[in-house]
């Protein structure tokens, strides 16, 4: 890792050697933007946080920004503060820009697509399009079908498609997000709709941690027994 961003670094022309070059480092004149961390696969992260921390150990007066989906492993990193993204505001034209970027040059598109949301049309999933990965999910659903259905359970199962089978080859070219639990689309949603049917019948709607990994442990064990009972349903 410190090969690979000092090499950057030179190639950048922000050093005219390497004398300079980890001069500037030790006096810390740099802010370092580590993108992406949730997408580095589980053999190589061990390795990487190693190669990070000692970087930032060597290099303490930088700023290092390091950003990830939740729940990668790396919320208790030593050395680094936990910081949320802030929710996108429809009122101060966040999600506007946000739309507008995101689309670029299909621009038709891009005010068809505001227009959905400004109009009220995806009215019930305005808590969903706060967020900038699920935006953007929204917005790759539009491109695909310019409409918005009007049952939630349409839309989410669009939303699904996408993010299993275009969002990151899409947004990153020729990427594919590593699966730790091994599941394909089908069979993911198969736990999915067992989870729903035990949580429905329990008339439980928000969820801990313990609540989710205690009905996952049970469909593990039950699986088949509870995938007969929702096939035999209409649900």
């Amino acid at each position: 890792m410190e090969t690979y961003i000092k090499k950057t670094i030179s190639q950048n022309k922000l050093a005219i050697n390497e004398d300079i070059l980890e001069k500037l480092l030790e006096k810390g004149k740099f802010t370092l933007f580590l993108d992406g961390f949730d997408e580095v696969d589980e053999k190589t992260k061990k390795i990487l946080v190693k190669q990070v921390m000692d970087f930032v150990n060597k290099y303490s007066d930088n700023f290092y920004l390091l950003t990830s989906r939740p729940y990668s492993n790396i919320e208790n990193l030593p050395l680094f503060t936990n910081l949320k993204m802030k929710e996108l505001s429809l009122e101060n034209g966040e999600i506007k820009g946000f739309v507008y970027k995101q689309l670029g040059a299909e621009k038709e598109l891009a005010e068809k697509a505001y227009k959905s949301i400004e109009q009220g049309e995806a009215k019930y999933i305005h808590s969903f399009l706060k967020n900038p990965l699920l935006l953007s999910l929204y917005l790759l659903t539009f491109q695909n079908d310019a409409s918005i259905p009007d049952r939630k359970y349409i839309f989410y199962r669009r939303v699904i498609n996408a993010l299993f089978s275009e969002h990151d080859s899409k947004t990153k070219l020729g990427y594919v997000r590593e699966k730790l639990c091994g599941l394909d689309q089908e069979k993911f949603e198969l736990i999915l709709k067992s989870f729903s049917f035990l949580s429905y019948f329990e008339n439980e709607f928000s969820f801990n941690r313990d609540y989710v990994n205690f009905k996952l442990k049970l469909i593990k064990e039950k699986r088949n027994l509870i995938l007969i009972i929702i096939n035999s349903l209409p649900i």
